[in-house]
C-alpha cells in the first residue's frame, strides 16, 4: 500500500532589494576609499624600509673594500661595482632611482664618523626632513 502523499509546499524565495544592494555597494565603496588613501602611505614607507636595507648593503661592501685596500674610496661608491664588491650600479640607487650619496669623512651630530650614506627620499631633495641617513656605528 502506498501512503498517502503530502503536497510539496514551495517556499517562495526571498530576492535582495535594491536597497541592499546599493548598501553593500556602499560600503564596498567606502572600504575602497579609505585603502587608496592609504596606499600611497604604505608604499613610501616600504620604500624608506629598502633603502635602509640598500645601505646596510653598501655599507657592508665599504667595509669589505677598506679591509681589502686598507683606505675607504675615495672617488664615490662607483668603484665598489668595478671592483666586483655590489653586483649592479643600480645597487647605489635608492627605491627612487636616484643615486645614494657617499660622504667620506663625514660628521653626524657634530660627531667625526668614517663615512656617511644618505638619501634625498620622496621628495628627491637633499637637506629636508624625509632624508635617509646611515653612517658606520648607527645601528648599535
Amino acid at each position: 500500500m502506498n501512503a498517502p502523499t503530502q503536497p510539496i509546499r514551495r517556499t517562495a524565495r526571498r530576492a535582495f532589494t535594491i536597497i541592499e544592494l546599493m548598501v553593500v555597494l556602499l560600503l564596498i565603496g567606502v572600504l575602497m576609499g579609505i585603502a587608496a588613501i592609504n596606499l600611497p602611505g604604505v608604499l613610501n614607507r616600504g620604500k624608506e624600509r629598502a633603502t635602509k636595507a640598500s645601505m646596510q648593503v653598501i655599507a657592508t661592501a665599504l667595509q669589505e673594500y677598506q679591509m681589502t685596500d686598507g683606505y675607504p674610496p675615495n672617488n664615490g661608491l662607483q668603484i665598489l661595482v668595478d671592483k666586483e664588491y655590489l653586483t649592479k650600479a643600480s645597487d647605489l640607487e635608492d627605491s627612487w632611482g636616484q643615486p645614494i650619496e657617499f660622504l667620506a669623512p663625514s660628521q653626524v651630530g657634530g660627531t667625526d664618523v668614517a663615512y656617511t650614506l644618505r638619501s634625498a627620499g620622496k621628495d628627491q631633495q637633499f637637506d629636508t626632513p624625509d632624508d635617509i641617513i646611515y653612517w658606520p656605528g648607527m645601528d648599535d
